[in-house]
């Protein structure tokens, strides 16, 4: 399946790859109005004038917390199927699932890890998310706490600190091409003695008619380094590819 795993490191790395997962729920913030094919790149509509339209009563955005996930719409929950795929681009086999969850006002309520509390949360003057904070797992045996800073109307930046069963932090880099189409995510890390860097490249195959992606193909590359001063080894690549497929529900 992989073009290169390590399988003492298989689980830990497993975990890791869910703990980064939020990256992925991220829409692409630029309005794009045309689907990628089999290229390497997507054509979308001038960002400074979804910039201007966004200041406007009649925003795309519903709310500060759909525009940090990056949905179009009034949408009410959100599942993405993450699956294995090939330089091909085509779905094979079923990794995992991720879950949103967003009340009538538009406000960020729950993932597929925990239901949020409002005292978790802190916004900025605009309303938007800068830090999120909750537990998971067994009685909270995991506790995490996310950080977002923002350019405009796009998450430039999004950090995540976890402490239980297994802990670490990684920074996440979000990088738009000329458009304002998400195109990359460039990931920094380290838990349990390793290090990793991972890069996520984006391809979006299809669009809904509020032009939120659903289908989309990411190219994921991880190298992987290891804090064994006696033996510290050589760097570890593992290079993946993905297809999500993202079903959302709108308010009716």
């Amino acid at each position: 399946m992989l073009n290169l795993i390590i399988p003492k490191l298989y689980d830990m790395k497993k975990t890791l790859f869910l703990l980064v997962a939020a990256a992925l729920m991220m829409g692409s913030c630029g309005q794009s109005s045309k689907n990628g094919g089999d290229t390497d790149s997507t054509n979308v509509a001038d960002s400074t004038v979804v910039e201007a339209a966004v200041a406007e009563q009649d925003s795309p955005y519903a709310s500060p917390d759909l525009m940090t996930n990056g949905i179009y719409g009034k949408v009410t929950s959100v599942v993405i199927k993450n699956y294995l795929s090939n330089p091909k681009q085509t779905k094979e086999g079923f990794l995992y699932e991720e879950q949103l969850a967003f009340n009538e006002k538009g406000e960020w309520i729950a993932n597929e890890m925990a239901r949020f509390k409002k005292s978790g949360i802190k916004r900025d003057e605009q309303g938007r998310i800068i830090s999120l904070a909750f537990s998971a797992g067994d009685n909270g045996a995991m506790s995490y706490t996310y950080g977002y800073s923002y350019e405009g109307n796009r998450v430039k930046t999004f950090t995540v600190d976890y402490e239980g069963e297994l802990s670490g932090d990684n920074e996440q880099t979000f990088i738009y091409d000329a458009e304002g189409e998400l195109a990359k995510v460039v990931t920094v890390g380290y838990s349990e003695g390793v290090k990793f860097d991972v890069t996520y490249e984006y391809i979006v195959k299809e669009r809904d008619s509020h032009n939120n992606w659903t289908k989309r193909y990411v190219r994921r590359v991880e190298v992987q380094t290891y804090d064994d001063e006696d033996d510290p080894g050589t760097p570890d690549t593992i290079i993946e590819h993905q297809y999500q497929i993202r079903t959302l529900k709108y308010a009716e």
